[in-house]
């Protein structure tokens, strides 16, 4: 009786953990059920109705008390980002449509307690109504959709910025890719665009990159090496004496100076610099220049933007290479015994 009674008592302990177990792999099997759908299903009809069942069911899960814990990285077709100080989450998706365009999709969801009382955010695309979205400041209302893949805290004089990078696809001629810096209000409404870059068209809020879907585009976060001149190259004409000019003897010859440079290694978003390229002769063209179908990386040429003083600075041909990695000697083999 005894141990029948202990049995009961640890049943009747684990059966909230049990439940719990077993609510979580039922979302989880849900969740995954319809955005799957979101991508296979061929009519846009079934795409928006699995869409709206996906987004109902993360909002069951926003609402209820395992929000927190919950495994969003195990869905699949979505990208779940966490801040790098754990104060929200930022989910988003795309919905790939018929006519080869596309419709994104997202939520902040606060994972500590903010001065807005709300647990979560919907992200709502507005592309389209968006009049020149590089200078734009924008709310959750209003949002430049895309699927973030990265997030950058940065902190200056005691502001928080979260810079974000993106896939954005376009049509079936161009995609884009972009650098969106996201803020929180001191009443704690999120917002996008900040004009916290330098050194680059007209201090734009947002970085937007278009180029041919042809083509794949490197924009990442990374520790890169940046090399800075400190002289330039020059030449010092060599020294004669006036009265050596009709003697007939040899002139010493100009001396040549290599440039010197410092090298320094920095935290940056490394990017492919894109440019108009024929795709005849694979070279750079001047008369494509605005037509971004025929936009591709020039070869091994990247520019940055680096963390100053609370801006991206943006730098130009930064040495993008993997650093080169100390190989350990080879153990010596011992000599063999006389």
């Amino acid at each position: 009786m005894r141990i029948r009674f202990k049995f009961l008592c640890i049943f009747f302990i684990l059966l909230p953990a049990i439940n719990y177990a077993q609510d979580v792999t039922k979302q989880i099997d849900n969740l995954r059920y319809y955005a799957n759908l979101i991508t296979l299903e061929s009519a846009d009809f079934q795409k928006y109705a699995a869409n709206e069942r996906f987004r109902l069911e993360l909002k069951t899960i926003f609402d209820s008390k395992k929000s927190k814990s919950f495994p969003f990285d195990s869905v699949k077709n979505i990208s779940v980002l966490t801040a790098p100080d754990k104060k929200f989450k930022i989910i988003t998706w795309v919905l790939p449509k018929e006519n080869a365009t596309y419709e994104y999709y997202g939520f902040i969801l606060f994972t500590k307690k903010t001065s807005s009382s709300k647990k979560y955010v919907p992200l709502t695309d507005n592309t389209d109504k968006i009049n020149s979205p590089e200078n734009a400041v924008i709310d959750c209302k209003n949002w430049y959709g895309a699927v973030y893949y990265k997030m950058i805290l940065t902190r200056y004089q005691g502001k928080k910025h979260y810079t974000l990078l993106g896939w954005k696809g376009n049509n079936n001629m161009t995609t884009k890719k972009v650098i969106e810096v996201l803020q929180f209000r001191s009443s704690g409404v999120p917002s996008f665009g900040a004009p916290l870059f330098r050194k680059y068209k007209d201090k734009p809020t947002r970085i937007i990159f278009e180029y041919s879907s042809r083509s794949s585009m490197l924009l990442r976060y990374d520790k890169q090496m940046i090399h800075t001149i400190i002289k330039a190259a020059h030449t010092k004409p060599g020294k004669y004496n006036p009265k050596d000019i009709n003697s007939g003897k040899a002139l010493k010859s100009d001396k040549k100076y290599q440039a010197k440079d410092k090298i320094t290694k920095s935290n940056m978003i490394v990017f492919d610099r894109l440019s108009p390229i024929d795709n005849r002769t694979s070279k750079y063209a001047a008369n494509l220049e605005g037509q971004y179908q025929f936009y591709a990386p020039e070869s091994n040429i990247m520019d940055a933007f680096i963390f100053a003083n609370g801006k991206w600075i943006y730098t130009k041909d930064v040495d993008a290479r993997n650093p080169k990695t100390k190989q350990t000697k080879a153990n010596k083999s011992p000599k063999p015994s006389k």
